[in-house]
């Protein structure tokens, strides 16, 4: 399971005192019975838990920076210029895949059980964000939320994670919703192909993909006409498909890429 999550977020690039009294719990995670309030907005994102960073010292955490300095890629120059930025989000990565994705399956009933209930992708500080980090999202917040918060603070207590590197928020699909959908294009696709008598749209369509963080549907093609175009978008009003061109030859047996994000 480590190595499914290092391969999402690594190479495919695809949070103090112990005890806190029930004021600081309702001061993390803002929520009113059975639903779960906007704190804020950031990143265009409802966050709706946080993370309080109650210690200075973080001694876990600088283990995991000090092991990536320590590596052959930092010292043979593979950071170049912007190294120290890498560093500490590399760090991140390796303490998610670790430790808060792990703790994240156990409360939510293992991967596919969160992928039922929300999504989770990294945000590089290279797409110049208010907030980069790894992001959270929960479509239908309950207690696992509660639990899964409370069990990340202790480890922000112990120097185990920052918590500014965490973020929790409200997302309208989860990764199952839009991992069905991918396969619904790709149905669409495929009927619409045979409803025309026309193999050149399958043939044009060479990545099919749903953005875990819009939910927006995105198209690589490599000509698509504008008619074709608004075909698929009239089979999925609900959401925004974006349409981008790839240069490259698709052999005509050839299968389309999916991407799940």
């Amino acid at each position: 399971m480590k190595l499914f999550w290092r391969y999402i977020f690594i190479f495919g690039v695809v949070m103090n005192v112990v005890c806190c009294d029930s004021v600081d719990q309702d001061r993390r995670i803002n929520n009113n019975q059975e639903t779960f309030e906007t704190i804020n907005i950031t990143n265009n994102r409802e966050i709706i838990a946080t993370l309080d960073q109650t210690v200075q010292k973080t001694p876990k955490w600088d283990q995991v920076v000090k092991e990536i300095r320590e590596g052959e890629d930092y010292n043979i120059g593979h950071f170049n210029k912007s190294r120290d930025r890498l560093v500490e989000e590399l760090a991140i990565q390796t303490v998610v895949i670790e430790s808060v994705i792990p703790l994240l399956e156990n409360i939510y009933g293992g991967r596919s059980g969160f992928e039922k209930e929300g999504v989770i992708f990294f945000e590089s500080s290279n797409k110049k964000v208010d907030k980069a980090g790894f992001w959270i999202g929960i479509k239908d917040p309950d207690n696992r939320l509660d639990k899964f918060v409370e069990e990340l603070q202790k480890k922000v207590d112990e120097g185990e994670i920052k918590a500014d590197s965490i973020n929790i928020f409200h997302t309208q699909h989860t990764e199952s919703e839009n991992n069905h959908l991918m396969r619904e294009v790709n149905d669409n696709i495929e009927q619409i192909s045979t409803e025309h008598g026309d193999s050149s749209l399958e043939r044009s369509v060479s990545v099919v993909g749903v953005n875990s963080d819009t939910g927006n549907i995105e198209i690589g093609h490599h000509g698509l006409t504008e008619e074709q175009k608004k075909d698929l978008e009239k089979s999925f009003p609900n959401r925004k498909i974006i349409f981008y061109h790839q240069e490259m030859h698709i052999p005509e047996n050839a299968e389309k890429t999916f991407h799940p994000n």
